[in-house]
C-alpha cells in the first residue's frame, strides 16, 4: 500500500474512499553538467476528499519538485499523477493546462502577484484564463463580484483596490490564497506558505486556511517548514532524499 494511502471511515460515502489526486511511483531527473541529478525516487502519495496532507523536510529534498509534479506544471520522469482517476502524466498539454485551471489551486511562498494589478485583478486571473477572451467579456462582472467576495473571505474587503506594493506580505499572501480558490478547485496545493512572514502573520495564516477549509470544502497539500502549520493537517509525510514516509503519531484533528 503507497506510504499516502489513508483509507478510513466514511460514513458510506463512495466518492470519499476515492482519492482526489494520488502519485505512484513518481520520478524525476534532470541533468546538471551532464550528470543525471535524481529529486523524486518513486513518490506515493494519495489526497482524500475534505483532507489536509503536510509534507515536512529540508530545502532540496524534492517538496517543490512534488507539489510541480502534483499540480501538473511539470511531468514525471516515470510514474503517474492522476486527478480523479485520470492520468494526467499522459495528457497531451493543451488538456493538461484546462485540468489544472479547474481543479487545482496554487499558493506560493514569494505569492506571485501581479504588481500592475491590483488586489481584485490578481484574483481574477484564473477565471480569466478559464473564460477566453470572448467568455470574459460576458462573464466579468460575475467573476469580479465572485473575486470581492473571496477577499472579503480572507478579510482584505477594504483592500481589494489596493496593488500588491501597497500591501503587507501577510496581506498579499490572503491575496493569493483567494486568487487559488477563484476556480473552486478540488485541491489547493501551498508551497510554504507562511516561510516569508513573520510569527504573528504565520498564525493568521493558519488559522485561515484551517478555516477556509472547513467553510469552502477543498483539499490541501502544504509543502513546509514550519512544525506549527503541520497542526493542520491530518496526515504528515516526510521527505528524505526524495522519498515520502508517513510520520508516526496523530496529528490535525486528532490531537
Amino acid at each position: 500500500m503507497p506510504s499516502g494511502t489513508n483509507k478510513r471511515a466514511t460514513g458510506g460515502c463512495e466518492a470519499c474512499n476515492e482519492p482526489l489526486l494520488a502519485a505512484r511511483g513518481v520520478t524525476r531527473s534532470y541533468r546538471v553538467g551532464g550528470q543525471p541529478l535524481s529529486v523524486l525516487k518513486g513518490v506515493d502519495l494519495e489526497l482524500y476528499p475534505h483532507e489536509i496532507v503536510a509534507i515536512v523536510g529540508a530545502s532540496g529534498v524534492g517538496k517543490s519538485t512534488l507539489l510541480h509534479i502534483l499540480g501538473l506544471l511539470d511531468r514525471p520522469t516515470s510514474g503517474e499523477v492522476r486527478v480523479r482517476g485520470m492520468d494526467a502524466a499522459a495528457m497531451p498539454e493543451h488538456q493538461r493546462s484546462a485540468l489544472r485551471n479547474r481543479m487545482i489551486g496554487f499558493v506560493f511562498q514569494f505569492y506571485h502577484l501581479l504588481p500592475d494589478l491590483d488586489a481584485v485583478e490578481n484574483v481574477m486571473l484564473p477565471l480569466m484564463v478559464r473564460h477566453g477572451y470572448l467568455g470574459w467579456r460576458h462573464r466579468r462582472g460575475a467573476v469580479r463580484e465572485r473575486a470581492r467576495e473571496l477577499l472579503s473571505l480572507v478579510g482584505l474587503s477594504r483592500r481589494e483596490g489596493h496593488r500588491p506594493g501597497q500591501l503587507s506580505g501577510g496581506e498579499r499572501q490572503r491575496v493569493a490564497i483567494a486568487r487559488a480558490l477563484v476556480g473552486d478547485p478540488a485541491v489547493v496545493l501551498c508551497d510554504e506558505p507562511t516561510g516569508n512572514l513573520d510569527t504573528g502573520t504565520k498564525e493568521e495564516i493558519h488559522v485561515l486556511i484551517r478555516d477556509l477549509k472547513e467553510r469552502l470544502g477543498q483539499s490541501y497539500v502544504i509543502a513546509t517548514h514550519d512544525p506549527h502549520l503541520t497542526t493542520l493537517a491530518d496526515r504528515v509525510e516526510s521527505m528524505t532524499d526524495g522519498v515520502l514516509a508517513p510520520r508516526p503519531g496523530p496529528v490535525g484533528a486528532e490531537r
